[in-house]
């Protein structure tokens, strides 16, 4: 069974390769890497949620990543690398191979958590009109988390800043083009202390378990003990 919908998870940074993750505030390149990391992995963990609904996951890394992919994501995993030397490289490797050939599609960008798995499942549902439309999932610190749409359009896509995911700018870019806009949520994406610290309040409700399992609060917590004199 073809589906018609696709999540794209988009790695801009160096995660693994030790020598090129860039570091994260006053992390070292080790503990970078594992921040990095459990971000990803707890988008494959809540992406199971989609194994039987037919949903294409790909997951699109940074060049220098190349050689280090973890098995976890490496075995049975859909790839696949950019050049992040290029402008928008992965957009366009992603409109060439994807999405033209799915009618909803949704780009998660990997340093954001807080959604759940049902909440993605309501932005296909959204996508599901016969209109063009464009998904928005709104981080509390004006950024973005995801973007879903159910029309490929390139203008939109090539004057977005993707190095600088700010909402308002983003709004108003997708308001230039004449389809229905849908903001979800008040997520997280994980760029600076300041977030660290919130994602360390966030995980101690009992809300967090719904997109954040046992698992994967281990590894967060691991980061937290290591960290928790800037926590204070």
């Amino acid at each position: 069974m073809k589906s018609s919908c696709s999540i794209y998870l988009i790695c801009p940074s160096p995660v693994f390769n030790l020598q090129e993750v860039p570091e994260f505030d006053s992390f070292d390149k080790q503990n970078s890497s594992n921040l990095y990391s459990a971000l990803i992995l707890n988008h494959k963990e809540n992406f199971v949620y989609f194994k039987d609904k037919h949903v294409k996951i790909v997951y699109c890394f940074n060049e220098k990543d190349k050689d280090f992919i973890p098995s976890e994501l490496a075995d049975n995993s859909e790839i696949q690398i950019s050049n992040c030397n290029e402008k928008n490289s992965a957009f366009k490797m992603l409109s060439e191979k994807y999405f033209t050939s799915y009618n909803k599609n949704l780009l998660i960008f990997s340093s954001s958590i807080g959604f759940t798995p049902a909440e993605l499942d309501k932005v296909f549902d959204l996508l599901s009109m016969d209109d063009e439309t464009i998904v928005l999932g709104k981080c509390g610190n004006d950024n973005i988390g995801f973007i879903g749409f159910n029309t490929y359009i390139p203008e939109f896509f090539s004057n977005i800043n993707f190095d600088n995911l700010d909402y308002n700018s983003l709004l108003a870019e997708v308001n230039k083009h004449d389809n229905f806009v849908h903001v979800m949520g008040d997520y997280m994406v994980i760029k600076s202390l300041d977030d660290f610290k919130k994602l360390y309040t966030e995980l101690s409700k009992k809300e967090s378990w719904a997109y954040c399992n046992q698992d994967m609060h281990e590894q967060f917590t691991h980061l937290f003990i290591e960290y928790k004199d800037i926590l204070k």
